[in-house]
């Protein structure tokens, strides 16, 4: 297929190394020099004319995270949020995040340091790293609520949120926990497994970390 036809299928952004997959270098440089894509963010490339909340995250230099993540996933948001969310590596430091972080509207994230940091091939964090993400920053009943729907979905398993959550401060793995169709299988000590691989990842799980570079 394509690039430009499969990544207009798929949101219209997507990493640089993503689009490798479909297209080599010399290829992807022509694609920008005939306007057919740009770059919000270095790694990253979108079709022309794709401006929405993934590339204004992007251009803030994180990706769309929590409550904004939620939506993207069809899952409950916070009523009254109108803010965008974006997470940020946690050891990122400068001038454009503070500038970024006292912009009206815009939520800055960091992931917990025990939790495998990886940026989603899309844009968008999965399910799993938004929860951990939201644990943090909205109420326990948003927390639930949108635990309690990829639950139902069947967008997230019981034991991928349960060892995710056996990652977090135990007041926030308490919360997930309440989550009515929550129901915790014995915990291991493993490692939190990987969340939202892309089709080209080795992970088959829809609610696995990508195997993809850390967020810049």
């Amino acid at each position: 297929m394509d690039f430009l036809i499969w990544l207009s299928t798929v949101g219209g952004v997507c990493t640089t190394a993503t689009a490798r997959e479909h297209a080599d270098a010399r290829e992807l440089q022509q694609m920008q020099k005939d306007g057919a894509l740009w770059v919000p963010l270095r790694g990253w490339v979108a079709l022309d004319g794709i401006r929405n909340d993934v590339t204004r995250s992007l251009e803030l230099g994180g990706v769309v995270t929590c409550a904004s993540a939620f939506g993207a996933h069809g899952l409950w948001t916070p009523h009254g949020d109108h803010d965008l969310h974006i997470r940020v590596h946690r050891e990122t430091h400068s001038a454009r995040l503070n500038a970024t972080a006292r912009k009206k509207g815009v939520r800055v994230h960091r992931l917990l340091s025990r939790l495998p940091e990886r940026r989603p091939w899309d844009g968008v964090d999965g399910i799993l790293t938004s929860l951990a993400v939201a644990s943090r920053c909205l109420s326990a009943s948003d927390v639930l609520a949108a635990a309690d729907g990829a639950l139902q979905q069947g967008k997230l398993q019981r034991d991928v949120l349960a060892a995710m959550s056996d990652q977090l401060p135990k007041v926030l793995s308490r919360t997930l926990a309440r989550a009515p169709n929550f129901r915790a299988p014995a915990r291991s000590r493993r490692s939190p497994p990987c969340c939202d691989a892309p089709a080209s990842a080795s992970c088959s799980s829809p609610s696995c970390f990508p195997a993809s570079s850390p967020t810049s």
